[in-house]
C-alpha cells in the first residue's frame, strides 16, 4: 500500500508525516483504518503502536479527520484560507494552479 503512494521508506514516511500519509492512503484505500495511523506515527517515532497513550490517539485522530484547509494569494498580496473542499464549488473555468507563487525577499 505504502509502495502505492510513492513512501517506500522511513525517510519518506517522516518526510510526508504519518498524518498525511495516512490521508492519502484513506483516499486511495477506503479500507484503511485507524490503526494504520497508529502504526504509521509508531514507525516515525521508533516505537511500538501499542506503546501510543490513548491522548497520542485521540490527537491523530482529530488531526486525520479535521479538514484540510489551503491558503489562497490573490493579486494585491491578500491571503485567503479555505477547506479544500470549497475547490470543487469553482467553476471549471477558474485555473488553480499548485504550489507557492509568490516571490520572498
Amino acid at each position: 500500500m505504502l509502495a502505492d503512494i510513492n513512501v517506500h521508506t522511513l525517510a519518506d514516511l517522516q518526510e510526508m508525516g504519518s498524518v498525511f500519509t495516512y490521508r492519502v492512503l484513506k483516499h486511495r484505500f477506503a479500507s484503511v483504518s485507524l490503526n494504520m495511523l497508529y502504526g504509521l506515527e509508531a514507525a516515525v517515532r521508533d516505537v511500538h503502536r501499542l506503546s501510543l497513550s490513548q491522548d497520542d490517539k485521540e490527537q491523530l485522530r482529530a488531526a486525520a479527520t479535521d479538514e484540510l484547509k489551503i491558503d489562497l494569494w490573490w493579486a494585491g498580496g491578500t491571503t485567503t484560507t479555505i477547506p479544500i473542499s470549497f475547490l470543487s464549488s469553482f467553476p471549471p473555468s477558474i485555473r488553480i494552479s499548485c504550489g507557492n507563487s509568490r516571490s520572498h525577499s
